[in-house]
């Protein structure tokens, strides 16, 4: 069997991903999740996966050529190295990875299974845990979370990759090729997503394969592919929600593809949801225990979504999504975009603050330029993108599959406005859009065959691009930056100040957060209690994973911490289990107060 290299890496990934996601649910069945385990299944699969690449050497791996010589790949592989290196420096320090994507890493070791527990943060049950169940492994392999913020930059690898497939399938020569790539990694919320814990990286590389191996058909009508589709579909699912936006379009035109061909496989409308429900069946089937709903939506949270589903709500959310990605780095031009804005939404005599599609509630509709993963803009993209696409609509240059390529990437856009509220941290759901729209924009370039432009757009791409990469807000390569009363002031990148620690609370300068827990791990540690209680309400973020890493000794989660007063359906698990286990110390996060009995 002949495979191109971009292809073996990435299906690599894929099976890999699949297996590991399967072995999960298998080792928390029998209550097997620990380190002892998890090094011996892996060590035995590496050991098997070298006996089955000596042995069939039918597998040849077809090399590509590239000219890593040019501007494009010397300025690819530079963020790439740099990126890379910010992520081994720095632990992960994003809020949402402190309150609940590394606390249920923690409670999964502590429990030995991926089992619901008691918590009054039910993010850490009902979300889409593949990316966690990637921190687990890597944590249980390395004994650490040195490796984890790797995860969201080996899935920006993935993503570029593919991304230069699915440009090729579209027609791309080497060169744009390289472009689309090149596209991928100046993208400011990509570069800032690719060096954190957080998970929408991952989810957009499951969207990448999704669409690979959906034009993949399309173009050699090779079934593979559409085993390739389905497993990228369900661990995709199993991710985040928004893959389910972004992802339905191209499920419709596949799915149109096989119904109306000549050559109809009809089997194909049975395998697919076979195996995502496989791969899926143990998420949804806790989720369904849990709230009755497979994606584990209750009335508890259901916040996130529109209460409104009209043309106007739907105008309203496309333009402030789309104005929330023009902020730029001058107040006085974020200020005008946001009056104009205003004056649109008075004009079509749309609320730009209706609480049914706004969040939070009584949010005031604002743009702002940020360096931090949560709100970064990228209004360069957006601009070059419309740009190149209306020249070649106007050219008329575009055959049917760029067409559809073009309105299925729109129409993930409209499904996620139509049905997401409009938030401040909108932008990073959007990274995938960014990253699809790469190979329909390098194509067009193509075929209007600008050079000049083409160059220009490259080195303005890398320009702007180098503020996210050394002034990181939350993990700083080269310098943090701090703005008080518009006076910018300059000082050493984080971790030459500081100890691992303490780089947990960096991301947002948490005051003296830090100290107060690692003043009451201390004072648990000595006192020899073994099992503390945990207690936080559902309106303050918790941030309560440092605060495992503080009391964990040597190899061992000691003491053993358990979620207290919680007030939601999950506090019926593990009761006959608190039983066994008596609560010498509590924990009060909303207070940071310690009680010893």
């Amino acid at each position: 069997m002949r495979i191109h290299f971009r292809e073996f890496i990435i299906w690599n990934s894929l099976f890999i991903i699949a297996l590991l996601v399967l072995s999960t649910e298998i080792f928390s069945f029998f209550n097997l999740i620990n380190q002892y385990s998890i090094k011996i299944f892996w060590f035995i699969f590496l050991l098997f996966y070298i006996y089955f690449l000596k042995r069939n050497n039918f597998i040849k791996i077809i090399k590509e050529k590239f000219n890593l010589l040019n501007f494009e790949s010397i300025f690819i592989l530079t963020v790439l190295t740099l990126t890379f290196i910010i992520a081994i420096i720095y632990p992960p320090n994003t809020p949402d990875a402190m309150s609940y994507h590394m606390t249920r890493v923690m409670n999964w070791i502590q429990n030995a299974n991926i089992n619901f527990y008691p918590t009054n943060d039910f993010r850490e049950l009902i979300m889409g845990p593949l990316s966690s169940f990637l921190n687990l492994h890597l944590y249980l392999l390395v004994n650490g979370d040195y490796l984890t913020n790797l995860v969201q930059w080996y899935s920006m690898i993935i993503s570029c990759l593919t991304i230069s497939l699915i440009s090729r399938e579209l027609g791309c020569n080497l060169r744009y090729q390289i472009f689309s790539i090149l596209f991928c990694v100046t993208v400011p919320m990509g570069i800032l997503e690719s060096t954190s814990s957080q998970t929408d990286y991952v989810a957009t590389m499951w969207l990448t394969l999704i669409v690979y191996f959906t034009l993949k058909y399309i173009n050699s009508n090779s079934q593979k592919y559409i085993y390739g589709f389905s497993i990228a579909l369900g661990l995709g699912m199993l991710t985040k929600a928004t893959v389910y936006f972004f992802s339905f379009p191209f499920c419709l035109w596949l799915g149109a593809y096989i119904l109306f061909k000549k050559q109809k496989k009809w089997k194909f409308f049975f395998i697919i949801p076979l195996i995502v429900l496989v791969l899926n069946l143990g998420h949804f089937t806790r989720n369904v225990n849990f709230s009755g709903n497979p994606l584990g939506l209750s009335n508890e949270d259901n916040s996130f979504v529109n209460e409104t589903f009209n043309a106007k709500s739907l105008t309203s959310n496309i333009i402030r999504n789309l104005g929330s990605n023009l902020a730029v780095p001058n107040h006085r031009i974020n200020i005008y975009t946001i009056e104009k804005i205003e004056k649109l939404h008075d004009y079509l005599k749309i609320s730009i603050n209706d609480n049914r599609t706004t969040l939070p509630p009584n949010k005031s509709f604002t743009i702002f330029f940020s360096l931090y993963e949560s709100f970064a803009s990228n209004p360069l993209h957006l601009v070059i993108f419309f740009i190149v696409i209306l020249l070649i609509l106007f050219k008329k240059k575009l055959l049917s599959i760029h067409k559809y390529y073009l309105y299925s990437i729109i129409g993930g856009f409209i499904l996620f406005c139509l049905f997401l509220k409009w938030s401040i941290w909108n932008n990073r759901y959007l990274l995938s859009f960014f990253i699809l729209a790469s190979p329909i924009l390098s194509y067009s370039l193509f075929k209007l065959e600008i050079k000049k432009f083409t160059s220009l757009i490259i080195i303005a791409l890398s320009i702007w691009s180098i503020p996210y990469i050394l002034f990181n807000q939350s993990r700083p390569l080269v310098a943090s930056l701090k703005n008080e009363n518009n006076i910018i002031s300059v000082n050493k990148p984080f971790f030459l100040n500081f100890k691992r620690e303490q780089l947990y609370y960096s991301a947002l300068n948490f005051g003296d957060l830090y100290s107060r827990h690692y003043d009451i791990s201390m004072k648990i540690k000595k006192s020899g209690c073994e099992n503390v209680g945990s207690f936080f309400s559902t309106i303050v973020n918790p941030m309560t994973y440092p605060f495992w890493v503080f009391i964990k000794n040597e190899n061992k989660l000691n003491p053993k911490i358990f979620n207290i007063e919680v007030k939601n359906n999950s506090a019926n698990y593990f009761r006959d289990k608190f039983k066994n286990h008596k609560i010498c110390a509590v924990v009060d996060f909303n207070n940071l107060e310690l009680t010893l009995k």
